[in-house]
């Protein structure tokens, strides 16, 4: 016995066809918050604001993009900061640079060659939650004519 070939009817082809349309149309409003680089040289990424719990399945959290002032410093070690976990309300080098995202989470700054740190205003706090082997906190270097792709996830409302 040869098996039944499944025929599309012309309503479930216009369908189809339908929601193939919307998805290519709605794709790049979806989309639509994040920018292209406007600088060449420096720091770009994405703000997003982890909340819930991010633990084995289901996951039961959500990554939504948001507004936050962006602060870039000279490269800070963590013996340069108060700090209150990856909170910090005291940083000892000086702030050469900061900007806010906008709603999409987007944000870029056009940066002098070099090595910095990056933190995000939390409130009346500097918020960072990485560092590296080194105690540099979210540390990053901008080279000559390149950009720095930096995506910064807040995560202190986040359960892993």
């Amino acid at each position: 016995m040869k098996p039944k070939r499944f025929i599309a009817s012309s309503s479930m082809r216009r369908s189809s066809l339908l929601c193939t349309v919307l998805i290519v149309l709605l794709l790049p409003v979806m989309n639509c918050k994040k920018q292209d680089a406007v600088i060449d040289q420096g720091v770009q990424g994405t703000v997003l604001f982890w909340r819930g719990d991010f633990q084995c399945c289901p996951i039961k959290g959500s990554k939504l993009p948001v507004q936050r002032e962006v602060c870039v410093f000279e490269l800070t070690n963590e013996h340069q900061v108060t700090n209150y976990g990856a909170f910090y309300d005291t940083i000892q080098t000086k702030m050469v640079a900061k900007t806010t995202s906008n709603d999409g989470g987007f944000y870029q700054l056009r940066l002098a060659p070099g090595r910095y740190s990056l933190f995000v205003k939390e409130g009346q706090y500097f918020y960072m939650n990485s560092s590296d082997g080194y105690g540099n906190i979210q540390p990053f270097e901008v080279v000559a004519g390149s950009l720095c792709q930096l995506d910064i996830d807040i995560t202190y409302m986040a359960v892993f």
